[in-house]
């Protein structure tokens, strides 16, 4: 009996190693055990505080350019408004042929669960090396690209958690950089690891993906900048993706409502803060959850500076909103 015993306890070691080979080979527990994945997980704070002060008015004052210090041979980037005025309802580019105007209406299937369980937000970045313009400008051969997790956009990302942890929301924060390797497998990297974190914690409801876009003007980078108390913020956008080329993300309607309510707390904070909501007809791995956005924080462009003010005012807002 005690041999018997000690082949099926074999036995069941066997097959609980060959499952284990099956997972993703970028599943948070092997990442972690090489020594390779580096994650940050808050805590829930007891005592939130505000971040984005009163709301702006429909009246935003002039932008005000960043002095260039330096030599001649540093360009400045170009600023732009690339928000939309409206009565408060939200805006869309929409590159598919869906009509979304239904959609408008819909409540947010995730609303109330963000501060549930511990985490309920994961916070990723599919393009962890895009990067802004440096302080007082940029030079010619600068690529806006850095592996540098302090000045590319998951410095963006950290802000971003540490301002809901200062609201009383749990988040964990993959600081990996999925394009660092190979640009053109990044999205199927970070899915897999995206899939690993959400089976480890299913508490998380909301998937955030943040990146930062890509706009010139004149053949110079462009700055998509807000004045929001004051002070210069990247312009936000919030990128939905569908079924239009992938079949398998039916679901894309409530990713979009959740995407609605998001934009107009963005847009009680300021009218210049929000660009238009993007519809896109790939899904970006937004099936992976009803909370999955791609969010969009300045383009390369602005500085760091202002794509950190512009996270923790996404913060707040997303706090809030689906409170």
């Amino acid at each position: 009996m005690c041999c018997i015993g000690a082949l099926a306890c074999l036995g069941l070691m066997v097959g609980a190693a060959y499952l284990v080979s099956l997972l993703p080979a970028d599943t948070p527990e092997r990442l972690e055990k090489l020594g390779i994945i580096k994650t940050a997980e808050t805590e829930r704070s007891s005592a939130p505080t505000s971040l984005s002060g009163e709301t702006e008015s429909e009246e935003e004052p002039e932008l005000s350019e960043p002095a260039v210090s330096g030599g001649p041979e540093l360009f400045l980037p170009v600023s732009l408004d690339l928000s939309r005025r409206s009565s408060g309802e939200a805006t869309f580019q929409n590159e598919t042929s869906y009509d979304v105007g239904a959609v408008r209406a819909l409540l947010p299937q995730t609303e109330g669960k963000i501060r549930g369980a511990p985490p309920s937000v994961l916070v990723f970045h599919t393009h962890g090396t895009e990067s802004y313009s440096p302080e007082g400008g940029y030079g010619g051969g600068y690529g806006f690209r850095s592996s540098d997790t302090a000045l590319n956009v998951v410095a963006a990302g950290t802000a971003f958690c540490e301002a809901l942890r200062a609201v009383g929301v749990t988040a964990l924060h993959d600081l990996n950089m999925y394009d660092e390797e190979d640009y053109s497998t990044a999205y199927s990297k970070s899915r897999a690891a995206c899939e690993a974190w959400i089976k480890k914690y299913p508490a998380i409801s909301y998937v955030i993906d943040i990146h930062r876009d890509s706009v010139n003007s004149g053949g110079r980078a462009a700055a998509a900048v807000a004045q929001v108390n004051g002070k210069r913020a990247a312009q936000i956008m919030i990128v939905v993706g569908t079924d239009e080329k992938a079949g398998r993300h039916k679901g894309w309607k409530s990713n979009l409502a959740n995407a609605v309510k998001l934009w107009k707390a963005l847009y009680a904070v300021s009218p210049s803060l929000v660009r238009p909501i993007y519809i896109r007809s790939a899904s970006f791995n937004q099936d992976l959850a009803e909370g999955a956005l791609l969010i969009e924080i300045g383009s390369q462009g602005n500085t760091l500076a202002e794509a950190e003010y512009s996270a923790r005012l996404l913060a707040e807002a997303m706090a809030e909103c689906f409170s």
